[in-house]
């Protein structure tokens, strides 16, 4: 899904911003990419 993406490059907030966020997404199930870029974004930041 890309709409992870989005929320990570374009908007320069907190893990835990980011976290909300996709929470009020209802991202519950997060697939192998999503993690992986959830990763990713952490190591970012």
């Amino acid at each position: 899904m890309r709409w992870l993406e989005i929320i990570i490059y374009t908007h320069k907030e907190s893990t835990e911003a980011i976290a909300a966020k996709l929470l009020a997404l209802g991202a519950g199930g997060v697939s192998l990419e999503e993690s992986w870029l959830w990763e990713q974004a952490k190591k970012d930041s």
